[in-house]
């Protein structure tokens, strides 16, 4: 991805990463040069932390074309 940055840390992405100790800044990283933007990053990680449903699922259901409320409703939650 053209927006994937090189050798210097992400600040958002540094910020996401701390904030959820079952990840790190090198996977959050991985899924924005894959071509997730970091809003939906932090959901997706917000949601795991909610339902245990890994991230990475969530983030390839999205890219699938599901929207968040499918997601949710796929993984339990309700709106």
């Amino acid at each position: 991805a053209t927006d994937c940055p090189g050798e210097g840390i992400n600040p958002i992405g540094q910020s996401i990463a701390k904030d959820y100790d079952f990840t790190s800044y090198d996977q959050v990283m991985a899924w924005f040069c894959e071509g997730a933007e970091f809003e939906d990053i932090l959901v997706a990680l917000e949601t795991q932390s909610v339902t245990n449903e890994p991230a990475d699922e969530m983030l390839q259901m999205l890219a699938d074309g599901l929207s968040w409320n499918d997601i949710w409703i796929l993984v339990g939650l309700e709106e």
